[in-house]
Parts: C-alpha cells; sequence; structure tokens
C-alpha cells in the first residue's frame, strides 16, 4: 500500500511536466505511458511526447468503516481485489479480465454482472483526483467540479489524467452461488432478465446469446456455506466458463454450482470469454483437451492480449465489446 504522501510526490512531478507540455510550441500530443494496457490500437512512438505513469498503479487507503478505497488508476482488478478481501471487502462492480484497471473503468464506462444494482464502474466512485491539461490538479464528485466528476465516464483520457479514485465497497463472501437458466426465444430470456433485476436475493445478474432460440441466464448470489458441486475456473484441468454455460445450455436444464469469489469475479479471464478459441485456428492447432491443457499458461486474457498486439492481429478483427 503506498502512502499518500508518496502518491501526492508522484502526482505533483506529473502536473508539472503536463504544464511544461502545455507551453511547448510543437505540433507533437502528449501521451501517457500506463505500463500494461488493454488497448489493440496501433501507435507510433515518435508522434507524441510521452509522461510515465506506470507508477500510478497501488492502493492508498482501504477504509473498513466507511467502506471504501482510495487507489490510483493503474490498479489492476486482480491486485485491487487482492487487497480488498484482506478486509472481506470487494468493490460494488469488478470488471472480469483481471488485468483491466481501475482508471481503464472509468474512463470505459465499463459494465459488469453486479451493474444491474449498481450502474458502471464509474456509478461507484465517490471522487476523482484528475490533472488538467494546463497542469492544475482538481478533486471532482456530485459536490465538487460536477462537470468533471459526471463528464469523465466514456471520455477515455480527454477531459484530464485521473491520479486518484475513491470507490465504494461492500461485503464478500467465501463462494457465489451460480444458477444457469437456459432460455429458448428471446422474449423468454429477456423476460427473465428482467424478472432478475427485481430479485432482491442475488448480486450478479448476467446472459449468453448463442443464437437466436438459444441464450442462458446466469444469476449469483453471495454464500458461506457452499452445498456440494464446487466449482472453480482456474486450473488447467477447468472448462472455460463459456464452456460450461454452453455446456449447461446443450443439456437444457437448470443447473447450480458454488464458485470460490475469485474464481467467479474473473470467471471469463482462461479463454478471454469464447475469444480464445480463435487462437487455435489462428495457430493451426487443434482445439482439443490435450492442446487446451498443454497451452493453459498462455490461454489468460494477458498473454491472449499480449499475443494480439505482438501479432499485430487487433488491427485485422473488429472485437466488440
Amino acid at each position: 500500500m503506498k502512502s499518500l504522501n508518496l502518491h501526492n510526490t508522484h502526482v505533483k512531478k506529473i502536473a508539472k511536466q503536463i504544464k511544461e507540455f502545455s507551453y511547448l510550441d510543437t505540433e507533437k500530443k502528449l501521451r501517457f505511458f500506463h505500463g500494461d494496457s488493454n488497448s489493440t490500437r496501433s501507435i507510433e512512438k515518435e508522434d507524441y511526447i510521452w509522461i510515465d505513469i506506470s507508477h500510478l498503479g497501488e492502493v492508498v487507503e482501504i477504509n473498513k468503516g466507511k467502506l471504501y478505497a482510495l487507489v490510483e488508476p493503474n490498479i489492476s482488478m486482480d491486485k485491487l481485489v487482492a487487497s480488498t478481501l484482506k478486509f472481506g471487502l470487494i468493490p460494488e462492480v469488478v470488471m472480469e479480465f483481471p488485468g483491466i484497471t481501475v482508471g481503464g473503468g472509468v474512463n470505459g464506462a465499463a459494465l459488469e454482472s453486479s451493474s444491474f444494482k449498481f450502474g458502471q464502474f464509474n456509478d461507484t466512485c465517490l471522487e476523482y483526483e484528475i490533472i488538467l491539461g494546463n497542469g492544475k490538479t482538481v478533486k471532482a464528485s456530485q459536490i465538487e467540479n460536477k462537470d468533471i466528476f459526471y463528464g469523465v465516464s466514456g471520455s477515455y483520457g480527454s477531459l484530464g489524467l485521473l491520479t486518484l479514485i475513491k470507490i465504494k465497497l461492500i461485503s464478500s463472501a467465501k463462494y457465489v452461488k451460480t444458477v444457469f437458466y437456459p432460455t429458448n426465444r428471446w422474449k423468454e430470456t429477456f423476460e427473465l432478465i428482467e424478472k432478475q433485476t427485481k430479485n432482491e436475493t442475488i448480486n450478479f445478474l448476467e446472459g449468453i446469446v448463442f443464437n437466436k432460440n438459444s441464450s442462458i441466464v446466469i444469476t449469483g448470489s453471495f454464500t458461506d456455506k457452499p452445498r456440494e458441486n464446487i466449482r472453480t475456473y482456474s486450473k488447467a484441468s477447468d472448462l472455460w466458463f463459456y464452456e460450461r454455460a454452453r455446456k449447461v445450455r446443450q443439456q437444457n436444464k437448470v443447473y447450480e454450482e458454488f464458485i470460490p469469489i475469485k474464481n467467479y469475479l474473473f470467471r471469463y479471464n482462461r479463454g478471454a470469454f469464447w475469444m480464445g478459441e480463435y487462437a487455435f485456428s489462428l495457430l493451426h492447432i487443434p482445439n482439443n483437451k490435450i492442446s487446451r491443457f498443454l497451452l493453459n499458461p498462455f490461454m489468460n486474457t494477458r498473454k491472449l492480449h499480449d499475443g494480439l498486439t505482438a501479432l499485430n492481429i487487433g488491427q485485422k478483427y473488429f472485437v466488440q465489446d
């Protein structure tokens, strides 16, 4: 955990660099080096002036009494969740890829399976510290600088540089009771989703559409007392979560299982939803249990993204999230 004093020292240095850039007579644009990124954009580095903010990736405070965390923008979701779970807490909305950052979730208007209760990730944020284009550091909240506070989501960094985010936390549990409901017609799917949004006993809700006549709605509820059928999705021998959902849909029966909390939150990490399936065909490797087991170290979202950018495949495929 980083001290607030050290954080403030880093922010002052970055603000000074931004202010100096604002006085430069140059056609080059300013960009920030975040470290790892989930972006697939191709960038010519010599066209920009770069400021390194990769060190802004720590927890500054976790307040168990007031249920909030102060975090820097580059902290990844798996690192944040590991920190909050030590206090029996998690963020209200957790992006399902462990490498996604808090700043990326705010600027990118992230939505996940608890969003039916809490909204977008930015809706769970109480306050931002942000450096503007002139190098001035300001606070933004529902009271102070409201235009920035409500405008930052979906701005992709164009309003300023996020340097500190205050986010809400909720009590967690050791497991998530997950129930799969196969559906046939789109109307049935939407009616079930609408019904479940009113179900106060669930904490998570999502749906997967396989084709116009085949979908599945999945609910999740916190529990510390799992019954039988505890499943994980992190081991090489485990099914990908998408494969489990597809298998249940084919069986066309309601199915229930209990998933450890971190396994549930990052259930799509292995296989990157279903996108990992394309890696086998692109590499001309048979897609079977043996190849999936052997290639498991490369089938997580971080490694798949590294391959996507290294091979420049991201410029050939359109990924719609």
